[in-house]
């Protein structure tokens, strides 16, 4: 049975959780994969910007870093 499901939670992975089953060299992808997600509709909402925070703080990246990924991947995006 996959961690993130159970009849009282939602189907999505908590940071924490992804985190919890993401070695440290793999880490750095993971978040751009979810960055690419978010940015799917070519838009990131606060609550997006908010997950991705909280991702990038589970997985142990420095704020500066997570920020300017997310930041240039959000400007590829809409160039």
């Amino acid at each position: 049975t996959c961690c993130c499901r159970s009849a009282d939670r939602p189907l999505s992975p908590t940071p924490t959780e992804i985190a919890a089953h993401c070695p440290e060299p793999g880490r750095e992808p993971v978040y751009r994969s979810a960055v690419l997600v978010t940015l799917s509709d070519r838009d990131l909402s606060p609550l997006e910007r908010q997950y991705l925070e909280r991702l990038a703080e589970a997985l142990g990246l420095d704020p500066a870093r997570a920020a300017g990924i997310r930041d240039q991947m959000l400007a590829n995006l809409t160039a």
